[in-house]
């Protein structure tokens, strides 16, 4: 009852998060055969990242001090 009370609540929020709890959310929602919010928040991931030749994919956003805000993290 708790977790259908939290994944009907964080399916209106879940563009509000980190681009890391969005990813985290993506699988969660995938493994629980939800693949309709699964593909939509990975089609929106993708849609807001930056592709280059000589950079690869990555995302423009603030360095930060939590290791997930690091540049290097925010790479693929």
């Amino acid at each position: 009852e708790a977790l259908a009370y939290f994944n009907a609540h964080i399916k209106k929020k879940w563009l509000t998060m980190s681009l890391l709890q969005q990813g985290q959310l993506a699988l969660f929602w995938y493994r629980n055969g939800d693949m309709d919010m699964a593909k939509k928040v990975i089609y929106s991931l993708n849609d807001r990242s930056i592709k280059s030749k000589d950079l690869g994919m990555y995302w423009k956003m603030k360095n930060g001090f939590r290791w997930y805000e690091n540049q290097v993290e925010i790479q693929a």
